[in-house]
């Protein structure tokens, strides 16, 4: 059984990343299933002035990139808060986390643009995903989540699906809820000085909200 639980036996405590568009070898964790080789593949997004992973494809079930790479192993982890750091391209994005509960139930949460209402089910539980425009830091609170929708605890994590469409910076977990002020600079999705620039222009004018300034931190809304 320890075979197949990725990261069961590592000191699971702060923050865990699975994913890093910068790192070396960004999927070394991941299986990348796409209808061409165009569709998944890294670029440099401008507004981050960083290379990032772009999930493209109008067909979502056939475009997406999956941890662990081996779908007979899982991930094992227990911290409780996932995160997302992705750019909204104004079509459609699924996200998929299978998990197992106190009660040694697996639960399949997913969540979707496309999703209009909340279905839980036994084998699923579907969502509707709401995103800002631009850049959004989505924060699954896992152990929420499974209580609200089954009654029962989170125990930890099996896999992670991202399916077409959205550009990707970092995919970590946490032991609780990290705010900006708490992360490692290499951690913030924007600079120092464009977080404090950002800031500077939200004091002065909250109509630039509402021109594509990009969001920070977007809880998704579910329940």
């Amino acid at each position: 059984r320890e075979e197949t639980e990725m990261l069961r036996n590592i000191y699971q405590y702060g923050i865990v990343s699975v994913f890093y568009s910068i790192g070396s070898k960004p999927l070394e964790l991941w299986y990348c299933h796409q209808e061409n080789e165009k569709n998944i593949s890294l670029e440099t997004d401008e507004e981050i002035r960083g290379e990032v992973l772009s999930i493209a494809g109008d067909d979502c079930p056939s475009n997406f990139i999956s941890c662990p790479s081996n779908p007979s192993k899982n991930l094992a982890i227990k911290l409780p808060f996932l995160f997302f750091q992705l750019k909204n391209v104004n079509k459609n994005l699924s996200l998929e986390v299978v998990t197992l509960d106190d009660r040694k139930n697996i639960r399949r949460f997913r969540a979707s643009t496309f999703q209009k209402e909340v279905f839980i089910g036994d084998k699923v539980c579907l969502m509707p995903l709401r995103l800002s425009e631009g850049w959004n830091e989505m924060i699954f609170n896992l152990q929420d989540l499974t209580k609200k929708s089954y009654g029962t605890g989170h125990a930890e994590t099996f896999s992670i699906q991202i399916h077409s469409n959205c550009k990707l910076r970092r995919v970590f977990f946490s032991d609780k809820l990290v705010f900006e002020s708490e992360l490692a600079p290499e951690m913030l999705l924007f600079s120092l000085d464009d977080c404090r620039r950002q800031n500077s222009l939200e004091e002065k004018s909250s109509q630039l909200i509402e021109n594509n300034v990009p969001t920070f931190r977007k809880p998704p809304s579910f329940f």
